[in-house]
């Protein structure tokens, strides 16, 4: 009778721990295998729990993943993103209905809004910047420099005719 594996394991399993044609004659395959703890401390990390406090719940020190936890964790990643691609047709189809289909206003609008966004034809944002400056105007230094720099503006720049100047009034 063989053992239940769970997904992880059998991802484990089927990627891991083998040395094959050039990858296993240059060294880059697993000489290590995965054990239960490498399993535990994955599933921790990519459920939101710190490397750390992962790593120093299944007794391993450290922390920082090893190579093959990163291996592990990509090759999850990966399933997970699968996932969400199978189901993203649905989704479309349900913001689609929501669409055309909804009794609110706002609900029709916002999913309308949803589907242009992620089909990249959102407007751009456009945010003002407005920045005040101030000038204290107490200090003796000041005073000469902002007379300075009017008596600049007021004669203009001899060297660069083009620079439009200010008349005197």
């Amino acid at each position: 009778m063989s053992e239940k594996l769970t997904p992880m394991q059998e991802y484990s399993r089927s990627n891991f721990n083998h040395k094959k044609g050039k990858a296993g004659r240059r060294g880059n395959s697993y000489s290590r295998p995965v054990t239960d703890k490498d399993i535990q401390v994955v599933q921790q990390v990519t459920s939101g729990v710190p490397i750390t406090h992962a790593r120093k719940s299944v007794g391993l020190s450290g922390s920082s993943l090893t190579k093959t936890q990163k291996e592990l964790i990509e090759g999850q990643q990966e399933v997970m993103r699968q996932r969400f691609l199978e189901d993203s047709e649905m989704i479309y189809e349900n913001l689609k209905d929501l669409a055309f289909n909804a009794r609110s206003e706002l609900v029709r609008f916002n999913a309308s809004k949803d589907i242009l966004d992620r089909a990249g034809l959102a407007a751009p944002d456009k945010r003002e910047v407005t920045e005040n400056k101030f000038i204290s105007t107490d200090s003796k230094i000041t005073y000469d420099l902002l007379q300075r720099f009017k008596a600049l503006e007021l004669e203009g720049d001899k060297n660069n005719p083009n620079i439009t100047t200010i008349e005197n009034e």
